[in-house]
C-alpha cells in the first residue's frame, strides 16, 4: 500500500504543558533515550519524526502526540508537477546558476533574486549559506531515515542528529555603525514575507500588555515577567524564518514550551533590578532634601522649603542618576530572551551576555536607536496605524541584530 505521508515535529510544545513531564512521557511511550527525547524537544527545530506513512498511521500518530501536547504536523503527498519541494529542483538551481554566471551576481536558491547583500537575500530574508546548509540536511535526512515497519517507533540516529545540528554561537562581535540601518532593512524582509503573521502576532501581543495593565497592582508585574516569553517566542518565529519556514502567530507563545523559566527569570531580575534604581533615586533625592530642609533659611521660610522641595536642579539630578543606570540593565535584556529561547543559556549568562553585546556596538545601536525613534514618529502620524508596521519591525530588528552580533 502506498504510505506517501510525513510526519513533523513543529519544534514547539502546546502552550500550558509541562516540559519535563511530557518528556518523560514521550520517551516512555516510544522507548527513546530520555536525553535524545529532551534534546529534541528543546532544540525548537522544525524534525520529520517519521515518513512512509499511510493516511491512517500519520493521522492516528499525530492525534497521540497532540493529546500528549506536542505540536505536529502531518505533511500530504507533494505532486511532482506541482512544483513545491523542500529543495530546490535541478532545473531551477540550474536557472538560477545560469544567470548567474551571466551576471557575474549571487542568486538566491530560494526565490531566484539578484539583491544579495552580506550572504542574506534582502526579497525573502533568507542567509544563503545557511538556508542551503538547511536544506542539503533535510535531502539528508530523508534519504537516510530509518523506516521501521511500528510507525510508533520513533527513528533513533536521524533525530539526534538533528537536534545536535546547531550553529555555534561565535560573539558578541563589535559591528560597523552603519549595520545599525542594515538591522531595520533587514527585519523588513522578515516581515514581508509573513506580513498578516506577523502583524497578529503583534496586535496579540499590544492586547495582552493592555489587559495585564488593567489588574491593579499584578497585572503590571506579571506583565514584566511574561514579556521576555513572549520576546523569546517571536526570536524563534523569526529563526524559523531564517531557515525557511514560515513565521506564525502562534510563535509568540513558543516561549511557554521551551525555556520558560529561565525567560520568566529575565523579566523578574530586570524588575527587581529597577525597583532597586527607583529606591536608590528615591534615597538620594530624599537625602538632598533632608539636607535643605536643615538650613536655617529653610526652617524659618516654609514657602521657601517648598520651592527648594521642587527645585528642577535636584528633580534633574534624580532623573540623570536613573537614566545612568537604568541603560546598563535595559542593555543587558534586549538580547536575553533571544540568548535563552535560541541558545538555552541560564537568565544570569544570557544578561551577561547582552550587555557585553550592546557594549561592544554603542556606535550602532546609537543609530538604530536613532532610526527607530524617526519610524516611531511616523508611524503614529496617520492615528498610530503605522505601528502596525513598525511594531513588527523592530521585533524583527532585533533578531537580525542579535544574530549578526553573536554569530557573525
Amino acid at each position: 500500500m502506498d504510505r506517501p505521508f510525513k510526519i513533523f515535529y513543529a519544534g514547539t510544545l502546546k502552550p500550558g504543558t509541562d516540559r519535563a513531564d511530557f518528556i518523560d512521557r514521550f520517551s516512555q511511550t516510544f522507548r527513546l533515550d530520555r536525553d535524545r527525547a529532551k534534546r529534541l524537544i528543546e532544540s525548537g527545530k522544525a524534525v520529520m519524526l517519521k515518513k512512509d506513512l499511510d493516511r491512517a498511521s500519520a493521522e492516528q500518530l499525530r492525534d497521540q502526540l497532540e493529546e500528549m501536547g506536542m505540536e505536529v504536523r502531518v505533511e500530504p503527498p507533494i505532486p511532482k508537477d506541482s512544483g513545491l519541494s523542500l529543495v530546490p529542483k535541478e532545473e531551477e538551481l540550474a536557472e538560477s546558476e545560469a544567470v548567474s554566471e551571466a551576471t557575474g551576481k549571487t542568486v538566491c536558491p530560494k526565490c531566484g533574486s539578484l539583491r544579495i547583500e552580506n550572504d542574506r537575500c534582502l526579497d525573502c530574508g533568507i542567509v544563503l549559506s545557511k538556508y542551503q546548509r538547511i536544506q542539503e540536511r533535510r535531502k539528508q535526512l530523508e534519504e537516510n531515515m530509518v523506516v521501521e515497519e511500528n510507525p510508533y517507533t520513533p527513528p533513533q540516529a536521524p533525530l539526534v542528529e538533528e537536534t545536535e545540528d546547531r550553529e555555534a554561537m561565535t560573539g558578541p562581535h563589535g559591528l560597523p555603525i552603519g549595520q545599525g540601518w542594515n538591522w531595520i532593512a533587514n527585519g523588513f524582509a522578515y516581515i514581508k514575507r509573513d506580513l498578516l503573521a506577523w502583524i497578529g502576532a503583534f496586535v496579540v501581543f499590544v492586547i495582552l500588555s493592555l489587559l495585564l495593565q488593567l489588574v491593579p497592582l499584578i497585572g503590571p508585574l506579571a506583565l514584566q515577567i511574561l514579556t521576555p516569553i513572549l520576546m523569546g517566542g517571536l526570536m524563534l518565529g523569526a529563526r524559523a524564518q531564517e531557515q525557511g519556514d514560515h513565521f506564525e502567530v502562534r510563535h509568540l507563545f513558543a516561549g511557554f514550551s521551551q525555556h520558560t523559566g529561565q525567560l520568566a527569570l529575565v523579566g523578574l531580575y530586570y524588575l527587581l533590578a529597577m525597583f532597586l534604581v527607583g529606591l536608590l533615586m528615591a534615597v538620594l533625592l530624599g537625602g538632598v532634601l533632608a539636607d535643605q530642609m536643615e538650613q536655617p533659611m529653610m526652617q524659618q521660610d516654609p514657602a521657601l522649603a517648598m520651592q527648594g522641595m521642587a527645585d528642577p536642579t535636584m528633580v534633574l539630578l534624580a532623573a540623570l542618576i536613573g537614566l545612568a543606570l537604568a541603560i546598563p540593565l535595559s542593555m543587558a535584556y534586549f538580547f536575553a530572551p533571544a540568548l535563552v529561547a535560541i541558545e538555552g543559556l541560564s537568565a544570569l549568562s544570557a544578561m551577561k551576555y547582552s550587555f557585553l553585546g550592546c557594549l561592544k556596538n554603542i556606535l550602532p545601536f546609537l543609530w538604530y536607536g536613532l532610526i527607530g525613534f524617526l519610524l516611531l514618529i511616523l508611524a503614529i502620524l496617520p492615528l498610530g496605524l503605522g505601528l502596525l508596521i513598525v511594531g513588527p519591525l523592530i521585533f524583527a530588528s532585533i533578531y537580525v541584530a542579535f544574530r549578526e552580533i553573536y554569530y557573525g
